[in-house]
């Protein structure tokens, strides 16, 4: 069993990109439909119940961490289907997921980079250099000096 195992999150976030805010079991398997029957018991509640359970073992509490279990598996299971699904349909020449691309179909032919500045005018150079330098100041921030935070709050450079 273990040498079937894989590993469903490397997956996603290698090549798979869900409307969901993060790649949690929990949100990515509501996006694909499946539901928890008890939406406020999470993984550290389980844990917590878990417990509880160890200190005072009653049948009721046992059958919610089953239920959670089981249901995570179903969620797991779910999540393992789509991205198979989603891997066999472009190798297949179908795509009739909705809001699926096929990110290969996305390739340009030319590098989207500028490339590096060239010119033969040291002047040009200089002035290329400082206006990179001047972007960098304006867009990344190490606050290190009073004078410079209280700069950038009235508008000032």
């Amino acid at each position: 069993m273990v040498d079937r195992a894989r590993n469903l999150l490397k997956t996603i976030y290698d090549s798979i990109y869900f409307h969901t805010f993060t790649n949690g079991l929990k949100d990515v398997a509501r996006y694909l439909g499946f539901n928890w029957s008890d939406q406020l018991l999470t993984g550290s509640r389980a844990a917590v119940l878990r417990l509880q359970w160890e200190i005072d073992p009653t049948e009721a509490t046992k059958q919610m961490l089953i239920r959670y279990n089981m249901e995570d598996c179903t969620a797991t299971q779910i999540v393992a289907n789509a991205i198979d699904g989603f891997q066999r349909e472009p190798q297949e020449g179908t795509l009739s997921t909705p809001n699926l691309v096929d990110i290969d179909t996305l390739q340009v032919p030319y590098q989207r980079t500028y490339g590096p500045f060239a010119t033969t005018s040291p002047e040009f150079r200089r002035i290329n250099k400082a206006a990179y330098w001047n972007y960098q100041r304006e867009r990344i921030f190490v606050r290190s000096q009073p004078r410079i935070i209280s700069n950038k709050k009235s508008g000032a450079a």
